[in-house]
């Protein structure tokens, strides 16, 4: 809004003037916005995963009338990068129920996808053992003034979470880790044959962005351990 009027403003003085457009088209950053979510989807789901295990964990805390909100913001000079495409600038929690009520658009978007939910989450109840539900998250684009896109996140039951939980230091710190994360753009992956979602980084190979597992030096340059194996949530 601040820009658009910024232009208007400077084109009514100086007839012919052209303020250059600072950011990319919008679809290019719709597009990186979902390569950026994906590359994170394991910080996005450890950060819900720790919020709900501090209100109570999956048995206690009511996640269904609940929602959670990430407000994000395209990053200039990201390079086309998707691990830094965005800064994720806050995380709140806050009734469902509020939330729609302040935004009928993003109850229209809810609405249209309940079907396919519904039918997720009923394979998910038979297929998974811990399945808990999902978790309504709803991604906010600063650039856009209340743009929303909004994107269940699947919850589950994780005793051994339970057990672990007050001596994680992860546990209270769960928004400033995922800050971190996508602000140094340290992408986990999961080993499966080690079972640890290890740390890396996305460069550019062959015209394609490719995740590369930290070396030990990296490790360090990021506050690791030179050891460290990765996380096992």
């Amino acid at each position: 809004m601040a820009y658009a009027a910024t232009e208007t403003l400077m084109r009514q003085l100086i007839p012919g003037y052209n303020i250059p457009n600072p950011l990319p088209p919008q679809g290019e950053r719709v597009r990186l916005f979902h390569h950026f979510r994906h590359a994170h989807l394991w910080s996005f789901q450890r950060a819900v995963a720790f919020a709900v295990f501090l209100r109570g964990g999956t048995k206690n805390f009511d996640f269904t009338n609940h929602c959670i909100i990430f407000d994000v913001r395209y990053r200039l000079g990201c390079g086309g990068n998707p691990s830094l495409a965005y800064s994720v600038l806050d995380i709140t929690i806050r009734p469902l129920a509020d939330c729609l009520a302040e935004l009928p658009s993003l109850q229209t978007v809810m609405a249209s996808n309940q079907p396919h939910l519904d039918d997720v989450i009923s394979l998910r109840s038979k297929t998974v053992p811990n399945f808990a539900g999902f978790f309504p998250s709803v991604y906010r684009w600063n650039e856009y003034g209340g743009y929303f896109i909004s994107h269940p996140t699947p919850i589950d039951h994780n005793p051994a979470l339970e057990l672990r939980g007050p001596y994680m230091r992860a546990c209270h710190e769960w928004k400033e880790d995922l800050q971190k994360a996508t602000e140094a753009g340290i992408v986990y992956q999961l080993d499966v044959k080690e079972g640890r979602w290890k740390a890396g980084d996305m460069e550019m190979e062959r015209s394609k962005w490719r995740w590369n597992e930290f070396t030990s030096k990296d490790l360090v340059e990021h506050g690791f351990p030179a050891d460290f194996p990765g996380y096992v949530l």
